[in-house]
């Protein structure tokens, strides 16, 4: 009987496991390629959903369409990009305000590339100016 259990713990116990499992990655093992498949996924949407779950519903939208855009799985979106541009699609803003946030991002960006807190700081401060804004508005609107 030859399980995946006994695959893995067959594979992980002393130095002629590791020459096993090298072999196994080695020759293309079908059923190995799953296991680690699976432990990958798993290891992904676990991430996924433990991030999502500290996230307002806003910062959520941003969160799904930062994963939904980050298509190569590198947790990074090039600065411009049309990836980039989805994402900050998602920010209920005006143009000129979103072309403000790009030009943000373009400045925090390392070696052309932002990551999820980038673009989640920027969605602050917008919020944080946005806020300011309307203070400022409603103070006017008071003292006439």
């Amino acid at each position: 009987d030859f399980s995946a259990g006994s695959l893995v713990s067959a594979c992980s116990s002393d130095t002629d496991a590791v020459d096993g499992q090298q072999q196994l990655v080695e020759s293309g093992s079908p059923l190995f390629s799953a296991i680690m498949r699976s432990g990958f996924v798993s290891h992904l949407v676990g991430c996924y959903e433990a991030t999502g779950a500290k996230l307002s519903q806003e910062e959520v939208n941003l969160w799904n369409a930062f994963v939904r855009a980050d298509v190569g799985l590198r947790g990074s979106l090039r600065v411009p990009s049309e990836a980039a541009n989805q994402v900050l699609q998602e920010l209920p803003l005006p143009d000129d305000r979103r072309q403000w946030c790009m030009e943000e991002l373009r400045e925090r960006a390392f070696e052309g590339e932002v990551d999820f807190v980038d673009i989640l700081d920027i969605f602050h401060e917008e919020r944080s100016s946005s806020s300011r804004e309307w203070s400022f508005r409603a103070s006017l609107q008071n003292a006439v």
